[in-house]
């Protein structure tokens, strides 16, 4: 079932990658819905990712 409403999930990607990896394999094997932000909405600038972190 789609629905309107998604929850932003935020995460260190240099410490907590596993369990980014961890939802991607749940959305394969199991009924949950999982969507990347980065493939739903592309950046419109480009800063590199440590102009990102320094903010």
């Amino acid at each position: 079932m789609a629905y309107r409403n998604k929850v932003y999930v935020a995460f260190d990607g240099d410490n907590d990658m596993r369990y980014y990896e961890l939802m991607r394999g749940w959305s394969v094997k199991d009924d949950f819905e999982f969507n990347d932000a980065h493939d739903l909405h592309s950046a419109r600038d480009s800063s590199t990712e440590e102009s990102i972190k320094k903010v």
